[in-house]
């Protein structure tokens, strides 16, 4: 059997939604493809599940609320994106698995059905990275499954201290677990900015959350009574009931036949995208996780909505700008950045200003004092550094820095002087307050 489409999508995460929604919006006929519940990983083990679990940890519920909660809030988020509210939308669904097909402008599909496409966009995002490690393999966890634990571990390992360790670890230690992290570099988020990698690093310290930095587990042993020994690269061994696998992602690309059909994947196997997001296919578009770019559910949904875009403007094509999307780690204090880090940048051609935040009065009324906001600006055309020059970044860690950000996100690109962050009346006491704070200490 074979259906006939302007668009299909193949894959059902944020950025497939967001370039099926925009197809449909643009009077395009649509199909989505996705093996699995429609809402992909953000929505049943990344963003809800653990977002849930850090706010259920900071509010201070127990592990079994908490738990409860979690499923309620996915159960609820998933009935917005289920088949039939696509189907209600004109959008047909087909809960397969696909792979280009061997005749061009073809998708063939699990259910036997096969999908003529004009364009088609891949949108199959990534799975949790498994580095191998000799052991019992089926006790490893990843964020796959460590939502699926009733109880809480007793003794936690987690190797990885990026965004998705560094989360987990602390929202479990919160829930009485004891806590390790291994992480191979020499600090926590190492490709984030390094005081605020320092300081999250004294905040695990206080919280009682070991950390072992430049070693990795090279071997597990399950003990008789179940507990898990571990060998580490440095020679130490630990002791856990549960080991948590955050070491990165992979492209789900393997089982796609794109290469064999002209779509070019770079050393990793993301697929390679030009700033169109189109791929060495001119009729395949990439989005999201797949891309390798900006791992994001909200660069995804970005990234959708620009990919359709450009089908339908082919003559007015927007770009993707990944330095325009804000990153956001949800630790306790919370960390988010805009633009390259600033150990990216050269001095020569920036100024940086820094306001600790326990010198704002909202830290003060809130107790909620740790934390910096950090501001680079850079020369603005003719006018040089008249007007406090032009934001190039800003990293915030503290409280409500996932809010704070958007504002110099905004201020980033509408390449605004920086004086405008300085001179916009902010409500008191409010957070933002420290924002126009910073700002201000470009003009001293």
């Amino acid at each position: 059997m074979r259906r006939d489409y302007q668009i299909v999508v193949l894959g059902g995460g944020s950025g497939g939604i967001s370039a099926a929604r925009a197809a449909k919006r643009a009077g395009l006929s649509v199909a989505m493809v996705q093996d699995g519940p429609i809402g992909g990983e953000c929505t049943f083990s990344g963003c809800v599940p653990s977002k849930v679990l850090i706010e259920a940890a900071r509010q201070g519920l127990p592990y079994g609320s908490a738990h409860q909660r979690l499923k309620a809030v996915i159960a609820e988020i998933a009935e917005e994106e289920n088949k039939n509210a696509f189907l209600e939308a004109g959008i047909d669904v087909f809960e397969a698995r696909g792979r280009l097909g061997s005749e061009d402008g073809l998708l063939d599909t699990s259910l036997g059905v096969s999908l003529r496409y004009d364009h088609l966009i891949l949108a199959t995002g990534s799975t949790p990275m498994h580095p191998f490690i000799p052991g019992p393999s089926e006790r490893y966890l990843t964020n796959e499954n460590v939502f699926e634990l009733v109880d809480t571990p007793k003794e936690l390992v987690v190797v990885g201290g990026g965004a998705i360790g560094c989360e987990l670890a602390q929202a479990y230690r919160r829930y009485g677990s004891k806590v390790t992290v291994l992480e191979l570099s020499e600090r926590l988020l190492p490709a984030e900015d390094y005081d605020a990698s320092m300081l999250l690093g004294t905040v695990f310290r206080n919280e009682g959350i070991e950390t072992i930095y430049k070693a990795t587990v090279s071997a597990v042993r399950e003990k008789a009574d179940g507990t898990l020994e571990l060998d580490l690269s440095n020679g130490d061994r630990l002791s856990a009931s549960h080991i948590l696998l955050a070491t990165g992602r992979s492209p789900s690309t393997s089982s796609l036949n794109l290469e064999e059909n002209g779509v070019s994947l770079d050393e990793r196997g993301y697929v390679k995208v030009d700033r169109h997001l189109r791929t060495s296919k001119n009729n395949i578009y990439a989005v999201g996780d797949v891309t390798g770019i900006a791992l994001l559910t909200h660069a995804a949904d970005e990234m959708g909505r620009i990919a359709v875009h450009n089908i339908t403007h082919p003559l007015r094509k927007r770009s993707f700008h990944p330095l325009d999307v804000p990153i956001v780690i949800f630790t306790d204090p919370e960390y988010a950045r805009i633009g390259p880090s600033p150990s990216s940048i050269p001095n020569t051609s920036t100024k940086t200003v820094t306001f600790e935040i326990k010198d704002s009065d909202r830290a003060k009324i809130t107790g909620r004092r740790e934390g910096f906001i950090k501001l680079t600006v850079t020369r603005k055309s003719i006018f040089g550094y008249v007007g406090g020059g032009r934001v190039l970044s800003a990293t915030i860690i503290g409280d409500r820095a996932s809010e704070l950000i958007h504002e110099v996100e905004l201020a980033r690109r509408s390449r605004m002087f920086a004086g405008r962050l300085a001179q916009t009346v902010h409500a008191y006491p409010s957070s933002s307050i420290a924002l126009r704070q910073c700002a201000a200490k470009l003009f001293p």
